[in-house]
Order: structure tokens, then C-alpha cells, then sequence
């Protein structure tokens, strides 16, 4: 027997084969089976694709953000996060890859921001608890950078 992970792909391929690749839902399966796998060279184009065939799909950007970021296209990826929760504002994942872009840039408040907004759409689950401790860390360093500015006191 094939892992699950290997049934579902090929399901996915026949879907996208059997409706002559006119049907975006396959598609987006199969890229974000792709990004789960870490895959993200061969997810991107099968998401472009399932996106010209319905460019309104906010999970489809989300999806293709994820991968943009995978490949390290952080502009790109950031610009389709933003794009997925324009069109769906309760997509916990484009907020996970915002959350990712910020910290690869060292924009500590930013990603305390999208962590903050992740946990109140999320309810369970292991990324849950992973981004509560993300948060939690951040918190105690942005709290230790914090500068006191006293000015000396004002002439007569």
C-alpha cells in the first residue's frame, strides 16, 4: 500500500487528467499536498495554474504565498498573503506566512501582530501551541529592547 500522502497525490492527478485540468479544486490539493511536503518548485506552477482558472480563491492564495516563501520570494509571497485575506480575512494560514516573511526580515512587532491574529482565528492544534511559544519568545525580547529615553530637566 502507498503512504497516505502518495494516495492522494496521484487522486489529485487523476481529478486534474479527468477534467482535462479545467477544474482549479485538484489543483489547489495538490500544491498545498506539494508545500506540505515541502515542494514548493513543483507546487508553484499547479498553483499558478488553479489560479487562472479561479483567481478569486483566497485559499489559492494562500497557498500560493506559502510556496513564494518556501522559495525564499518574499515580496511575491507577502503581496498573495495579502491578497488571500483581502479576499478571505479568517485565513489562519495566510497569517502564518505573513508571520514567517516578518520574522525572516527581523520585524519583531510585525510578527507579534500576525502570530496575535493566528491564534484568535485558530483554535487547536500543534501550530497553535508552536506559534503561542513564538509569540510568548517575542514578547520577552521586544519587552529586554525596550529603551527608557529620560530628558534632562527643562532650563528656567
Amino acid at each position: 500500500a502507498l503512504p497516505i500522502s502518495e494516495e492522494a497525490q496521484q487522486a489529485f492527478q487523476k481529478s486534474i487528467e479527468a477534467s482535462n485540468g479545467h477544474y482549479a479544486e485538484p489543483h489547489f490539493g495538490l500544491s498545498a499536498l506539494l508545500c506540505n511536503q515541502q515542494k514548493f518548485t513543483e507546487a508553484e506552477p499547479i498553483i499558478r495554474k488553479a489560479l487562472e482558472l479561479a483567481p478569486g480563491s483566497g485559499p489559492g492564495h494562500s497557498t500560493l504565498a506559502w510556496a513564494l516563501l518556501g522559495l525564499n520570494r518574499l515580496d511575491e509571497s507577502e503581496k498573495n498573503a495579502q491578497e488571500a485575506l483581502i479576499r478571505e480575512p479568517r485565513l489562519s494560514l495566510a497569517h502564518l506566512v505573513l508571520a514567517s516573511i516578518y520574522n525572516r526580515r527581523g520585524e519583531d512587532s510585525a510578527v507579534l501582530a500576525e502570530l496575535d491574529a493566528y491564534l484568535r482565528l485558530t483554535s487547536d492544534g500543534a501550530l497553535r501551541d508552536q506559534a503561542r511559544l513564538i509569540e510568548e519568545s517575542l514578547k520577552r525580547k521586544l519587552a529586554r529592547s525596550v529603551v527608557i529615553v529620560v530628558a534632562p530637566p527643562a532650563r528656567p
